[in-house]
């Protein structure tokens, strides 16, 4: 037991002295910008801002056999700096609950950076909201095929659990 322990501790004081010994070149060193390239307050109370926002409306389950209609508007509100996306139960077009559904595709595309989201999330059985990132050109077939990145997702059947995931074409395509 005393061996591997001095061990142990001879390896980290190699770990520290190298590590002081060479330190990271200056062209290694990153940080983030003080000013964000893309951001929105919601400060426009009346509507989205139209130049980084579109809304996709429709009700064909998107491929995740959703049960809600996505409006175009109707059930998004915004006050105080805040963006509301609120579901119903109600009828549209074939389907019992509405939502809201928006994108920035071809408004804001970033290859890196810094993403900062916050939320209040909703709670219950049967809700699904996420922010979520795919790229605007589909290099490697439809939807995940091509890679997304799940910043944040909230199964309402497990309300003390928040995900983050990473999808691509080998991995829950």
């Amino acid at each position: 037991k005393k061996k591997f322990f001095y061990v142990a501790v001879f390896t980290c004081i190699i770990f520290l002295f190298y590590n002081n010994a060479y330190p990271q070149k200056k062209s290694y060193l990153w940080k983030f910008e003080e000013t964000p390239e893309w951001f929105d307050e919601f400060d426009d109370s009346n509507m989205l801002d139209s130049t980084k926002w579109t809304y996709e409306t429709g009700g064909d389950g998107w491929g995740n056999n959703e049960l809600q209609y996505y409006t175009k508007g109707e059930n998004i509100s915004l006050a105080d700096g805040l963006l509301k996306i609120t579901a119903r139960k109600e009828k549209k077009k074939k389907k019992n609950y509405t939502s809201s559904r928006i994108v920035t595709k071809h408004k804001g595309e970033w290859l890196y950076g810094r993403i900062e989201v916050k939320a209040k999330l909703p709670e219950g059985k049967g809700i699904w909201p996420a922010v979520w990132m795919l790229p605007s050109k589909q290099y490697y077939g439809t939807e995940t095929s091509s890679g997304e990145i799940d910043i944040m997702e909230h199964v309402g059947y497990e309300p003390d659990i928040v995900h983050f995931s990473i999808h691509n074409k080998a991995y829950n395509s």
